[in-house]
């Protein structure tokens, strides 16, 4: 008897707890002044005390939890509801192509009698380079030539966006891809006229850029997104699942990738032969900075 009274006077105690809990409960409107609960709502969420809940839409929070624990959502709410960086980010495209030319060939005369045979292997190129040459006083003779040129080009591009800090911002880097069209129609004499137009279409790409901030460091979330041109000269999207993350500080340039591309191609003739070889490097840095 004295352990079934005592399990009811336990029941009791906890109902009685918890209704003195549910009461001292308080529902609470938040305004936002500058971030949306979306953005709040999962940071708040592990204060709120057990029992207690909190939703949100737009620039509002609804909070019920203790008054106690008010408060102190409250005070995390101040430093976390201050009004978003503004940024500025700048992307470098860089291209360095390199050039290798290299010719050699071979002329010459030789005399026997009423026979002559002769060879002309002159090359493709402009410029003389190397000559080696010889003759005999019989009408003899020879000339060797080689040739090699080099160039190089360096060419950079830089691309500017505003941003915000914590919202995704788009940066450009595509070009306008010339597409022709030809069109019939019948003239009022009866004839047929045929009328030829060119029209720019936009094959864009870039990439997205998240911007996260914590202090003088900056986190930069990319996501690729390519135009390619297809059959018929027309522009296919093909966004990239591929992402990147970088880390640095406020106003250093941070590498995000390159591209290497290689090429050769080669002639021969009876007396003389040719090689070139074509070098490419890209390269991609960005750079974020604080608007004040």
């Amino acid at each position: 008897m004295k352990l079934l009274l005592s399990a009811w006077l336990f029941v009791i105690c906890i109902c009685l707890a918890t209704q003195i809990a549910a009461g001292s409960m308080v529902l609470e409107v938040i305004p936002l002044k500058h971030r949306t609960a979306d953005d709040i709502i999962q940071i708040l969420r592990p204060l709120v005390q057990p029992g207690g809940t909190i939703t949100g839409m737009n620039n509002q929070l609804v909070v019920k939890t203790t008054p106690a624990n008010l408060e102190q959502i409250r005070a995390v709410l101040a430093k976390l509801d201050n009004s978003p960086r503004r940024l500025l980010i700048r992307v470098r495209q860089g291209i360095l192509a390199n050039t290798k030319q290299q010719e050699q060939s071979f002329s010459g005369n030789i005399a026997s009698g009423d026979v002559s045979v002769g060879v002309n292997g002159t090359g493709t190129g402009s410029r003389e380079g190397l000559v080696i040459s010889g003759s005999d006083d019989q009408g003899n003779n020879i000339r060797y030539r080689g040739n090699e040129t080099r160039s190089q080009s360096n060419e950079g591009n830089t691309f500017m966006v505003n941003a915000t800090e914590g919202y995704p911002a788009y940066i450009s880097i595509g070009q306008s891809i010339p597409v022709s069209s030809r069109t019939s129609y019948v003239t009022q004499g009866g004839g047929i006229a045929v009328n030829d137009s060119t029209e720019y279409i936009n094959a864009d790409s870039g990439f997205y850029v998240l911007p996260r901030l914590n202090g003088n460091r900056v986190t930069l979330l990319i996501a690729p997104r390519l135009t390619k041109v297809g059959p018929g000269r027309a522009p296919i999207l093909d966004v990239q699942d591929v992402e990147t993350t970088v880390t640095g500080h406020l106003g250093e340039w941070l590498d995000i990738g390159g591209l290497e591309q290689q090429s050769s191609s080669s002639g021969q003739g009876i007396a003389s032969k040719s090689r070139q070889s074509n070098s490419q490097s890209r390269s991609v840095l960005i750079k974020v900075d604080e608007i004040k």
